[in-house]
């Protein structure tokens, strides 16, 4: 049977080429030839056909290069892999930044929890007042003042104050039903103070709660002149300005009793304005704490020499007004005569006196009612030159050591000058 022939049915056909042999090393292969189109289609009967065999060029030719280049890719080729890496890169930057927001939120919540909680308030409170701040001090503590109540509560006036709250430490904070109460401990003057500050919810800031300090019932001080008007009052600086009550007859003007509101500290009274016939006498108003009273303090005046002498000049000119009035009876004035015994019928025409001493002179203090009352320590004398008459019948009669003596009142000394006011008995 020639090579062309088909094999019998169920046989494999054979593959029939010829063989190269292999040239020098280093020479390309020879090729081998591949079977021929009838060579591939033989088979023998009873035999499953069995698909052309794919042949190979041998590694390195020409052929064998186009060939890879040219085979499709494989139906059943695996997916490609992700990349893990930038998979797990994401997710541990999420996390970072999911715990840095986390992070973030806590110091942000820790902080302003710390900024508006309870003690804080009371701590920006006392600090303020340590640092001479009152006005920021009031608006910490909401307290609402008058104009008349801030005349000492400002930074200008308790800034220069003296012994003021100096050291401060916070104590126990309760909380409760929306009230809070801190206890803090102050130093002032070299004393320890306890006090219990409270404070009301004032609603969230976003999640924190805020607290705010209950308004401060502040210290009042209740001041006084004791002496005349125009002295006037200053307390810690600042010129007061005291109702003013009008005097009537021998009683003096006066200044009324004047309330101040004022911090922890102590402050100056002085009379605002210096008149030489006075001397008033300086104190040191003392407001310790919140809880404890100052009380009053009455500034007293005291008379000068110059004050002395006006009123001295005052009574004897007093006198000598009364000594030149030409009457037996001078009106107002503490000696007079009366004519007795033979002169009883008689008529007192013309009187002319003269004064041989004058009375030496005590004065009291001042007094609301009276002002400076001025009494005589001692009488005065004076004599009268008396002339009568009874019809046909006139002439002189004597009046001789006629002791007398002063009591009366000076309201008021002004440009040196004093009015004294006899007081009738």
């Amino acid at each position: 049977m020639s090579n062309n022939s088909v094999p019998p049915y169920g046989e494999q056909p054979k593959p029939q080429y010829t063989p190269t042999s292999a040239g020098p090393y280093g020479s390309p292969s020879q090729p081998q030839s591949p079977p021929s189109q009838d060579q591939a289609s033989q088979y023998q009967p009873g035999q499953a056909p069995v698909p052309p065999q794919q042949w190979q060029t041998p590694y390195g030719s020409p052929d064998s290069q186009q060939q890879y280049a040219q085979q499709p890719a494989s139906p059943f080729q695996a997916p490609p892999r992700k990349n893990r890496r930038g998979l797990l890169i994401g997710l541990l930057s999420g996390g970072l930044a999911l715990v840095l927001v986390l992070v973030i939120g806590g110091i942000w919540f820790a902080n302003a929890s710390s900024q508006n909680a309870p003690e804080q308030q009371v701590k920006a409170f006392l600090q303020a007042l340590v640092d001479g701040k009152a006005e920021q001090a009031m608006k910490l503590s909401h307290t609402e003042l008058s104009e008349a109540d801030r005349l000492l509560v400002n930074d200008e006036v308790y800034s220069a104050a003296q012994s003021r709250i100096t050291d401060y430490s916070i104590g126990k904070v309760v909380v409760k039903d929306g009230k809070a109460t801190v206890s803090a401990e102050y130093s002032q003057a070299g004393k320890t103070t306890l006090k219990d500050f409270t404070l009301s919810s004032a609603g969230k800031d976003f999640l924190v709660d805020k607290w705010q300090l209950d308004p401060i019932d502040l210290p009042s001080v209740k001041v006084k002149l004791a002496g005349p008007v125009s002295s006037g009052l200053s307390l810690g600086g600042v010129g007061l300005s005291p109702e003013l009550v009008a005097g009537t007859g021998p009683k003096p003007a006066i200044l009324s009793a004047m309330t101040v509101k004022a911090l922890p500290g102590d402050y100056r009274l002085a009379p605002k304005n210096q008149d030489p016939a006075v001397t008033v006498e300086e104190q040191t108003v003392k407001v310790r704490g919140f809880d404890e009273e100052p009380g009053s303090y009455t500034l007293k005046s005291v008379l000068t020499a110059a004050g002395k002498a006006a009123i001295t000049a005052a009574v004897s000119k007093y006198l000598d007004d009364c000594a030149a009035q030409n009457a037996l009876v001078p009106k107002g004035c503490p000696f007079s005569g009366k004519l007795t015994g033979q002169l009883v019928d008689f008529k007192a025409d013309s009187v002319r006196w003269s004064l041989t001493a004058k009375p030496t002179l005590k004065i009291g203090e001042w007094s609301e009612l009276l002002g400076w009352t001025v009494l005589s320590n001692k009488d005065g004398n004076v004599n009268g030159t008396v002339h009568v008459s009874n019809g046909s019948v006139s002439g002189n009669a004597s009046i001789k050591d006629l002791k007398f003596g002063v009591i009366g009142t000076v309201a008021e000394i002004k440009d040196g000058q004093a009015k004294f006011n006899r007081v009738f008995f």
